[in-house]
């Protein structure tokens, strides 16, 4: 799993999420119980790219896809945890770009 075979995944959704490096959600809605976390518990290198994060332990690296009228792929990167199977989105933003179509994403 990576973060951009996960977009891929999850063309069709509003958000997409990597956990415990292996693992990718869909959703268009988020849980609205949202809590922070600050424990940086989004630790786990992404297993087909060590160079990437993919979550960790009961934290998501999760992305809202947005896709312009120029049809290029767009994301923008928060932090979440899961509760029961919904996702919580997390306070702090992260800095996501694509250049020269590959994705490139700032983890904290």
């Amino acid at each position: 799993m990576t973060n951009r075979i996960c977009a891929a995944f999850c063309a069709s959704y509003s958000y997409f999420a990597t956990e415990y490096s292996t693992e990718c959600y869909c959703g268009n809605v988020l849980n609205a119980n949202s809590l922070p976390v600050t424990d940086k518990r989004c630790n786990m290198p992404c297993k087909a790219n060590a160079t990437e994060i993919c979550g960790g332990p009961n934290g998501l690296t999760l992305f809202k896809l947005d896709l312009s009228a120029s049809s290029s792929l767009s994301l923008s990167s928060t932090l979440s945890v899961v509760f029961g199977q919904q996702l919580s989105l997390i306070v702090s933003l992260q800095l996501s770009l694509i250049v020269d179509q590959q994705l490139y994403v700032v983890i904290c």
